[in-house]
This record gives C-alpha cells, structure tokens and sequence, in this order.
C-alpha cells in the first residue's frame, strides 16, 4: 500500500484525464435516487447518490459527495463517503484524506493517504482478469 498526499492523489487521477475535466459533474444539493448512472466519461460527484453507478472513466468523490451503491469505473478517488458491497476499478482507487470507503475492492492499485478510512476487503490485481489456476490475494484493511 502506498500513502499519496491530497494533491497527489487528485493530480494522478487528472493526469488520465483526456481534457483534464470532468464529462458530468453531480452538484451540491441534488439527489439521486433508484436509478443507475451509466456512461462514458469522467464524472464528480459532490451530491447524494443512492444507486449504482457504471461508467467508462475515473469518478471522483467529492468531501460534500456521499455514494451508497456499486461503482464500476476506471480510477476512483474518494474524499467523500461510499458504502457500498463492491467497487471495481480498472486501475486505481485513492481514498484521499476525509474520505470513507466501505465495500470491497477490485483494483490493480490502492492509495489510502492519512486520516482516511477503508473497511472492507481488496483484491488487488494487475490483469483484468485473474487466471483460474491462481488464487487472487486478499487483504483486509482498516485504517484510521
């Protein structure tokens, strides 16, 4: 595991960026409920989103964003609070300080920086997909 300051860890996550900004952007204020977010593109959250969210690109969760669903998505920053049973990144996930995550994790790489929180399991793996004749490693974390 590998601790990135704040402005590292946002930094990384928009140098993937193809324009350096986001596709959507859920404000302050908004809600969303019982539906799913789907789509390509990269997307800010800083609202309440209730439902499950699919998207080809990064999402970034901002400290007034609170997720309570699945997340499947390239790289996921996490300053705001998720809950949720599974969040599956292709690339990275970096829970940035202020920033709560409880689900299990799917990625190829995890940053937790200080004062952050992660509960769940992560399955960290570096192809796509993981061979039938290995068994994936699992690690358990919580940190505080």
């Amino acid at each position: 595991m590998k601790l990135l300051k704040k402005k590292d860890a946002i930094d990384k996550m928009n140098s993937n960026k193809e324009y350096g900004e986001y596709t959507s952007i859920l404000n302050e204020g908004l809600v969303y409920k019982n539906s799913r977010i789907t789509g390509c593109g990269h997307l800010k959250i800083s609202c309440l989103v209730e439902c499950d969210i699919e998207v080809e690109g990064d999402v970034y969760v901002g400290f007034t964003g609170v997720v309570k669903g699945n997340i499947n998505c390239t790289n996921l920053v996490a300053e705001g609070v998720i809950t949720g049973e599974t969040i599956n990144a292709t690339q990275n996930v970096s829970i940035i300080k202020g920033g709560s995550v409880e689900a299990n994790l799917i990625c190829a790489g995890l940053y937790i920086t200080d004062n952050s929180v992660f509960n769940g399991a992560c399955n960290m793996s570096v192809n796509k997909e993981l061979s039938v004749d290995k068994e994936p490693r699992v690690a358990t974390i919580a940190a505080h």
